[in-house]
């Protein structure tokens, strides 16, 4: 019979592309000789342990399920040893992982006395080769959040990828999601559930394949592109009634007293864990529970604000911490360079001068909020909210 070997074909990338640029896992069979024909079978000649990995590595790679092998120049070890170590250093390589590959092999020949050994090598499999062709090169941590993002705007719900060790990492990939998500409220609708395999499991090695599953509580397909619109539809028309000729401050007031008009009060959800990616996500914590539903905890009031300003293209971040001890979201805003903390679900309740241009110094001394401050910029405006009244 004749085997069908593969190879990875690496995309040659230079300079900045190298960062950024990712390709897919080019699937290329050639054919390769067999031995002659002994009896019933045709057979591979492999000469050592590393040429014998490397045809099983190329089996896995095109999902050839049985081959025969002629093991030549084979000593005191053993047949049955040297397959043993073989199957044990594949079974470290990534792709291998992935595609949830199980070798069992017989000993046709054990070459006893003899120039070699015979043996037929089985494999099953837990993926197709489609699986195998959809696996992304990824060479850097740009390149991995670049496909993240894409995926979080589209609405894919599937991404492998393998990457260096260094990016193929739980938390790593967690992060970058979140990162994602809090800084574009207008073009990622939600935060969805996330589970993140790594094949192999354990770190060694230099690369490793990294399995991203996203869920969303919807239909992506269907009702991604609609919540998208409606999102951005009513974002834009709270903008369209902006008073003309307003300083960017009395812009920003305007703003957030709208916004915070727009929702009751006194509508008190609980606020679900930012930090926690495998919990389904309320769609009162998204800037479209807050401009389209017309409810949200203080995380939806959060990113409403931040879709509005994005389109405004004014600088901002949502900032997730905990005010008196509970958890919560609120936004820093530039104005001319220098960071203002806003809390837009508070304002109805404690008035603008408690909510509105406040510093880090007054947030945490003044009003009880925590937060990390190696995570965001530092609020150091002077000014409060009487100073942009006057």
């Amino acid at each position: 019979m004749l085997l069908l070997l593969t190879v990875f074909l690496l995309i040659a990338l230079s300079g900045c592309n190298a960062l950024i640029e990712t390709s897919r896992l080019n699937i290329t069979p050639h054919q390769v000789e067999p031995a002659p024909p002994q009896d019933d079978g045709d057979f591979i000649t492999v000469n050592t342990q590393h040429e014998l990995e490397r045809a099983m590595r190329d089996m896995v790679q095109t999902h050839v399920e049985q081959g025969l092998f002629r093991i030549a120049q084979i000593d005191d070890y053993g047949v049955e040893s040297v397959v043993a170590d073989a199957v044990r250093e594949v079974s470290t390589d990534p792709l291998v992982a992935y595609m949830g590959s199980v070798f069992s092999h017989r000993i046709l020949f054990d070459g006893q006395g003899q120039a070699y050994a015979e043996l037929e090598l089985t494999i099953s499999y837990q993926r197709t080769v489609e699986q195998v062709v959809d696996v992304r090169i990824v060479h850097s941590v740009l390149g991995a959040t670049t496909l993240l993002e894409r995926i979080l705007r589209d609405g894919e719900t599937y991404l492998a990828m393998l990457s260096p060790t260094s990016v193929a990492s739980v938390a790593l990939l967690e992060q970058s999601i979140r990162d994602i998500y809090f800084s574009q409220a207008l073009d990622v609708i939600t935060l969805p559930r996330v589970q993140i395999s790594l094949y192999p499991s354990s770190g060694t090695g230099a690369q490793r394949i990294a399995v991203v599953e996203l869920y969303f509580g919807f239909d992506p397909d269907d009702d991604l592109p609609r919540m998208e619109r409606d999102l951005r539809q009513a974002a834009e028309t709270l903008i369209d009634d902006l008073p003309d000729d307003l300083p960017l401050p009395q812009e920003l007031i305007w703003l957030a007293e709208t916004l915070a008009a727009q929702i009751p009060p006194d509508f008190d959800l609980p606020e679900v864990p930012p930090v926690n990616l495998i919990r389904p996500r309320s769609i009162s914590a998204t800037a479209y529970g807050a401009l389209v539903d017309g409810y949200a905890s203080s995380e939806g009031f959060a990113m409403a604000f931040k879709a509005i300003l994005e389109l405004l293209q004014i600088e901002s971040h949502v900032v997730l911490g905990e005010r008196a001890g509970q958890r919560h979201a609120w936004n820093l805003v530039s104005i001319d360079g220098i960071y203002y903390h806003m809390d837009i679900s508070l304002l109805p309740q404690y008035g603008p001068e408690n909510t509105l241009f406040l510093s880090d110094e007054v947030m945490m001394v003044e009003l009880d909020y925590t937060w990390d401050l190696s995570l965001y910029p530092r609020g150091t405006g002077t000014l409060r909210y009487v100073d942009f009244t006057d």
